[in-house]
């Protein structure tokens, strides 16, 4: 059968040259083996695990069949669903900066002109900056709009309380040496269980990702909230969600 780039209307020239190779490449009477196992990527500082199982001597030769040879359905499938997820993610960013075009541009500052590294040489260093200087971008990974979006929405609702940073990408210098030194206070017993209950239930199981100067600061802050303004751990669980710096989504 003969195709052209007409037959697949909405998408790219570049897009429909790949899918007509594909198609082309396809061995003739090739069966139709469904969609391909999505791979997951790797993100730094998390340890993903992977499949573990180890199919059968027929098992490996038809996965390879499959993986050599996709059908024409998981060719338009992997295409069109590309397209689709790609179109959202950029219609809800769109979106968010039609709304609140402030936070989007900030957004933009944070994510492309950021001074935060997880290294020990900059940990020390907050010590001697200005208190009016500012501690921005994140630690790890790319910054994501509608995670950014969520997080400084969340935040909040603790305007209330000074030492809560209102934004987790661009936290006063001031505040991250205020809040240092309380990481080495010792709690009493009742205090220390709300902080490992927030050890335990938050979502980097700790103030942050990697033991940086994130950790410290929003460990010191945590134990500031026990201690100064009552917080159980389950609320000092949302202020570490919601200030994680580490980048990316949850």
């Amino acid at each position: 059968m003969i195709y052209n780039s007409g037959q697949f209307g909405g998408v790219s020239g570049k897009m429909a040259r790949s899918l007509m190779l594909a198609i082309a490449t396809q061995p003739p009477g090739g069966a139709d083996h469904g969609g391909l196992r999505r791979q997951r990527p790797d993100f730094p500082g998390r340890d993903r695990s992977c499949d573990d199982e180890e199919p059968g001597r027929a098992g490996q030769g038809r996965q390879l069949s499959q993986i050599s040879h996709p059908s024409r359905r998981t060719v338009l499938r992997g295409i069109f669903g590309a397209a689709a997820i790609m179109g959202f993610l950029r219609d809800t960013d769109l979106a968010i900066a039609a709304e609140d075009p402030g936070l989007a541009s900030r957004f933009k500052d944070l994510s492309e002109n950021g001074n935060s590294t997880c290294s020990a040489k900059f940990t020390e260093s907050i010590a001697t900056m200005p208190s009016t200087s500012r501690i921005k971008g994140s630690c790890c990974s790319p910054m994501e709009m509608k995670r950014y979006v969520e997080q400084v929405t969340g935040l909040a609702r603790y305007r209330d309380i000074a030492m809560i940073p209102s934004d987790p990408y661009d936290i006063p210098a001031g505040i991250a040496q205020k809040m240092m030194p309380y990481y080495d206070v010792k709690l009493t017993s009742t205090e220390q269980q709300t902080y490992d209950y927030a050890m335990a239930n938050s979502e980097e199981k700790g103030p942050c990702c990697c033991q940086c100067w994130r950790w410290k600061v929003y460990g010191g802050l945590a134990k500031y909230l026990i201690r100064e303004h009552g917080f159980i751990g389950k609320q000092i669980v949302d202020v570490w969600d919601l200030s994680d710096g580490c980048g990316g989504g949850m």
